[in-house]
C-alpha cells in the first residue's frame, strides 16, 4: 500500500533534508529505499517549525507577559513565572532549558537520559514536555 503510494505520489515530505537523505538507506528505508532512491527528486525536507503569527512573544494570549525587543526584560518574567509554576527555585541566574519532544528513542531521549546527572550537576533546570512510547 505505501510503495504504491510512494510510486504515483508527485511529492513526498519529511522531517528534514536529512531524514529525507536517510530514508534512502537501507539502515532507514524499511526496504523502500530503492523506490526512495528513485523517487529522490520528489523528496522534500521541511524542517520543523512554528507559526510566527500564533507565536509572537508581542501577542501572544498564553504567555504570562508580553515582550518585544523594546522591552526585551519583561521575557525574565515569563521565566519566573514559569518556574513558580512548576515549584522550581526561581532565579534569574539558574538557566531554564525547555524540550518539547516525543519522548522516544527516535528523537533522541536516550541522550538526554545518558546525560542527565552531569546536566543535574550544574545549576540548570531542565523543563520536559512530551510523550512516549511507555
Amino acid at each position: 500500500f505505501i510503495k504504491g503510494g510512494i510510486n504515483y505520489c508527485d511529492q513526498i515530505i519529511t522531517v528534514s533534508n536529512t531524514y529525507s537523505k536517510e530514508i534512502q538507506t537501507a539502515e532507514y528505508g524499511e526496504k523502500l529505499e530503492g523506490l526512495l532512491k528513485y523517487k529522490s527528486c520528489a523528496l522534500k525536507g521541511i524542517l520543523n517549525g512554528i507559526d510566527y503569527d500564533e507565536y509572537n512573544p508581542e501577542t501572544d494570549k498564553n504567555i504570562y507577559k508580553n515582550y518585544s525587543l523594546q522591552n526585551i526584560g519583561d521575557k525574565q518574567i515569563n521565566k519566573e513565572c514559569l518556574q513558580m509554576e512548576l515549584g522550581l527555585p526561581v532565579s534569574k541566574d539558574i538557566p531554564v532549558i525547555g524540550m518539547v519532544s516525543r519522548l522516544t528513542h527516535q528523537k533522541g531521549c536516550d541522550l538526554i537520559i545518558s546525560a542527565l546527572d552531569r546536566i543535574l550537576q550544574k545549576n540548570i533546570q531542565l523543563v520536559i514536555l512530551g510523550t512516549g512510547d511507555k
